[in-house]
């Protein structure tokens, strides 16, 4: 058997047109043009390969093309030693679990959504699912970020529903967040990355729900935000880091609430200003910032009438 050491017919060249001459006639050659370029020329007319440090580079740069595409599983044969022969095999299988976007309308069935869908191109209609619960949407939007474009985020009349903590990834709403009749819900701390709602925020008819801690990262709201008929609310503070509000700002009927400093970043209102028939409330504890705001202004413990 020939040691692997020997060479047939190389030549080593340093002319152009040699190497030119040379693969025409499909010889194998090492060879540098007049430009510094490095030619390795094996021959096609056997099984000719280029080793370097006993790997086969070619063999290696197919494969690791192959998996770039994510066609195949690599395996990997180390180079035999002096002492013992250990062939060693390592497996790479292409990665099944990416983010994907999902395009068009979610509602109750979820069971027809990608559970690990990043960003819908659409809307989420959580509408009237009596059996939704917490766990079906961290099983399906665990990984979701974005919610984009002129969209619409709805959770509404789901009885069962006590948490949002599926949706702790959530940064994004291009359209409106809507949060209402949800008579289980406690909080809504799970929607405490969501920095931006391009639309209305609106949060009504939520009986148990005691505050809004989780909407903390919001800063700008690009509708009208509206508070209305939470019976167990007792402060605003999660809206603490909102700044501006493109439309109006009405909170109403919310029959614990007690405290409005919550509002006190925010420096800019569209439209009306209506804080009224909150019959806890002590109006006079409304910071001063928030009483100037908006086109005209309501503020009254009593019933709720146009400004």
């Amino acid at each position: 058997m020939l040691s692997r050491w020997v060479v047939y017919s190389l030549r080593v060249v340093m002319n152009q047109a040699v190497i030119y001459a040379a693969l025409v006639k499909d010889e194998p050659i090492i060879g540098i043009d007049v430009n510094g370029n490095l030619f390795i020329n094996t021959s096609s007319t056997g099984n000719g390969r280029l080793l370097l440090n006993g790997v086969d580079v070619i063999q290696e740069l197919t494969e690791s093309r192959q998996m770039c595409a994510g066609t195949i599983s690599k395996t990997t044969t180390l180079p035999p030693t002096t002492t013992t022969a250990t062939t060693t095999a390592i497996t790479t299988a292409a990665p099944t679990d990416l983010p994907v976007t999902y395009s068009g309308t979610i509602g109750c069935e979820l069971e027809n959504v990608p559970s690990n869908v990043a960003y819908v191109m659409g809307n989420v209609r959580l509408t009237s699912c009596p059996l939704l619960t917490a766990n079906d949407l961290l099983q399906v939007f665990r990984k979701l970020v974005q919610v984009s474009g002129d969209l619409k985020f709805d959770l509404q009349k789901n009885d069962a529903l006590t948490n949002v903590n599926g949706l702790a990834t959530l940064t994004s709403v291009g359209g409106y967040l809507y949060i209402n009749s949800n008579d289980a819900l406690a909080n809504v701390d799970g929607l405490g990355s969501v920095a931006s709602v391009g639309g209305h925020l609106h949060i009504s008819g939520n009986a148990v729900l005691t505050n809004v801690d989780g909407l903390g990262n919001i800063t700008s709201v690009g509708g009208y935000l509206y508070i209305n008929n939470n019976d167990g609310l007792t402060n605003v503070d999660g809206l603490g880091s909102i700044t501006s509000v493109d439309g109006y700002l009405k909170i109403e009927d919310n029959d614990a609430l007690t405290n409005m400093d919550g509002l006190g970043s925010i420096t800019s209102v569209a439209g009306d200003l209506n804080i009224c028939s909150n019959s806890q409330l002590d109006t006079s504890m409304i910071p001063a910032s928030v009483r100037s705001l908006g086109t005209c202004q309501l503020i009254t413990s009593g019933g709720c009438s146009s400004c």
